[in-house]
């Protein structure tokens, strides 16, 4: 089964060039946001089930966009009930 990704190709390119993202990089997070923003709302999916092999095919494409949200979304630490901190972004 190959997966058709409804995520942006951009992502690939971002990919790339990881190493050199930071938050100040609008453009990025703007592809990475829209990215998540398909998952968030179910037109995209991490992964599926081939329903001709039964095995679970991942879509590269949303697991990079979540990898490189850890780039360029800004992180800070927010309060949790129950915990000391946990890490949220903004």
């Amino acid at each position: 089964m190959s997966l058709d990704s409804p995520i942006s190709p951009d992502i690939d390119e971002l990919w790339e060039h990881r190493a050199t993202l930071t938050p100040a990089d609008q453009g990025a997070r703007a592809v990475v946001v829209d990215a998540v923003s398909l998952l968030d709302n179910g037109t995209a999916r991490v992964a599926l089930v081939d329903p001709d092999t039964d095995e679970v095919v991942v879509d590269e494409r949303a697991k990079r966009a979540i990898l490189l949200s850890f780039r360029v979304l800004e992180m800070r630490r927010a309060p949790s009930v129950g915990s000391t901190a946990t890490i949220g972004c903004h």
